[in-house]
């Protein structure tokens, strides 16, 4: 297995990445959709989660064993939909690969993302790459102030979709976690007037920055610049960094 994807979070990144529609691709949004409904003190990173269906609904894992859970519990709902999940991406995998070994599918999804997104066209690992975004959510905004804060948002260039709103730094090649921040703060910062009224209208809005890096580096900080930035604002900072 292709170590360098090796976490929910990271293959739900790169899936979120790609911008395109394929076949490899549903097969990613149903394992994760898997993966988002198993219990999430159980869900671990790939390898294991994959042990842990393998324990739930039977090894080999087929699509009739994990059409139905046979379990009980106060989360057997979530378990059994995660199971749907698994069958619906077995049945696509034999589909349009012929594929019936679940590893093996897992092995096909994870080299194609490993290619598009992780390697070199020397198929050597790039020395550094990630992207940025920035969000903002809240689930208890009245219809009427989800509609203004879309329609202000939007005219920004914010994407918007349900009650989540972002602006994003695409993935980039050989840009460090300073670089990669102060672009989006940058991007941001004409909205900054617009952001700090929202969260005086709006106190329960949450405001985030989640930074995204493949690379040796094992140290990350932001300068004062940064801080204060993010500070004033009140975001928190969501920082993933995956060793290349």
């Amino acid at each position: 297995m292709n170590h360098n994807i090796s976490t929910y979070r990271s293959l739900l990144h790169l899936v979120a990445l790609d911008k395109t529609d394929h076949e490899l691709k549903a097969i990613g949004e149903l394992f994760l959709s898997a993966m988002r409904d198993w219990p999430s003190d159980e869900r671990l990173n790939i390898p294991e989660s994959i042990a842990v269906f393998k324990l739930n609904f039977g090894d080999p894992l087929t699509v009739e064993n994990t059409a139905r859970y046979h379990g009980r519990g106060t989360d057997w709902t979530w378990k059994g939909e995660a199971g749907v999940s698994l069958s619906q991406m077995m049945e696509h995998a034999l589909k349009h690969f012929g594929l019936t070994d679940f590893d093996a599918i897992i092995e096909l999804l994870l080299s194609h993302y490993a290619r598009q997104f992780l390697l070199s066209g020397t198929r050597k690992p790039l020395r550094s790459r990630g992207y940025t975004y920035f969000q903002v959510s809240d689930g208890a905004l009245s219809e009427a102030d989800q509609v203004h804060w879309q329609n202000t948002m939007a005219s920004y260039g914010l994407d918007t979709q349900d009650n989540t709103w972002s602006i994003e730094m695409p993935l980039s090649m050989n840009l460090g976690q300073y670089q990669l921040i102060k672009n989006c703060i940058n991007r941001l910062a004409p909205l900054k007037v617009q952001l700090m009224e929202a969260k005086a209208a709006f106190p329960d809005l949450q405001y985030e920055v989640n930074l995204v890096l493949w690379t040796k580096e094992e140290n990350f900080r932001l300068d004062q610049a940064q801080i204060q930035w993010l500070s004033e604002l009140g975001a928190g900072l969501d920082a993933e960094v995956f060793p290349m």
